[in-house]
């Protein structure tokens, strides 16, 4: 399995290790837990915008929705159309 080295705040670890301590998990267990989930919420995002454009029903998610999610990640967009394209990058 690849390993990967990434920087974070104090902060942000202390949240980590306070969760692998009551769940009695590793660290990398939680954070690849943590970055599943969120991967899942944007292509699952992604999937309800592409249904959106076409007309198509999205259960109970609307559109205002969408953008009233996005204006709570970090970081911020102005659009969903702004999401996406970062998303995309990101990925490359």
């Amino acid at each position: 399995m690849p390993v990967i080295t990434l920087r974070i705040d104090e902060e942000l670890l202390n949240k980590i290790e306070n969760l692998a301590k009551k769940t009695g998990k590793k660290r990398s267990q939680i954070i690849k837990e943590i970055l599943k989930k969120q991967l899942s919420n944007y292509e699952t995002l992604e999937e309800y915008i592409n249904l959106m454009k076409k007309g198509k029903k999205t259960g109970s998610l609307s559109l205002n929705e969408v953008e009233k999610w996005l204006e709570n990640t970090e970081p911020y967009f102005e659009t969903w159309e702004e999401a996406i394209k970062y998303s995309r990058q990101r990925g490359k």
